[in-house]
């Protein structure tokens, strides 16, 4: 019995060796790579009009290193990688701050202290010599009690260590810039292929 139910099997599975019949129609591998690709240029437009429209960076590194591979298949699924700095998360879902979480209520990240690396505080640097709006000697006074300032420091470094303990004591706020960018990008998407292809394909977005 069991050899009999093995040949009904394969026999139902004949039309997997074949190039297509009236019922079963090869997609062309470059057909859907083309409407993947579509799509992932579309989230990529989106993600920049929406880091503009938030203010997200100075710097420009964010929209700098958005990049997009080539589809291509991976057991047996037509897969699309799109690359972002690993920070991109936080400033989408926002960062809950050691003192304070209204900004980013909802987020799963939280600071836990008031450190920051080396590298860090690089960054941030570049980022205060690069912003249009810079913290003002005003700003670093209200908060002058909290840090217990140098006084051979510079302005520069006052102004970077308020900024630290701003950032760490607040967080960053949510802007679902990624999140929202994919809401929209690729809504319809599975249609889409439906109609042009002709072929039902289940689509799943991993962020």
């Amino acid at each position: 019995m069991a050899k009999n139910i093995t040949e009904k099997q394969l026999k139902n599975l004949d039309w997997l060796a074949t190039t297509g019949s009236s019922d079963y129609e090869v997609v062309q591998a470059k057909d859907l790579d083309a409407i993947l690709l579509g799509y992932a240029n579309r989230f990529k437009d989106e993600l920049l009009i929406n880091i503009q429209k938030k203010q997200i960076t100075a710097s420009g590194s964010l929209e700098k290193n958005i990049i997009i591979k080539a589809p291509y298949e991976l057991n047996g699924k037509s897969t699309l990688d799109i690359y972002l700095p690993y920070y991109a998360k936080f400033v989408d879902k926002g960062v809950k701050g050691v003192l304070d979480d209204s900004n980013s209520p909802n987020s799963p990240y939280q600071f836990k202290n008031f450190g920051m690396s080396e590298d860090g505080r690089k960054n941030l640097k570049k980022y205060i010599s690069q912003a249009k709006k810079k913290i003002t000697a005003s700003d670093v006074s209200k908060f002058k009690s909290t840090k217990q300032e140098d006084k051979n420091k510079n302005i520069a470094d006052t102004r970077l260590n308020t900024l630290i303990y701003l950032i760490k004591a607040y967080g960053i706020k949510t802007t679902n810039f990624y999140s929202n960018a994919v809401d929209k990008s690729f809504k319809g998407l599975e249609k889409n292929i439906a109609d042009s292809i002709g072929v039902n394909i289940a689509v799943n977005i991993t962020k």
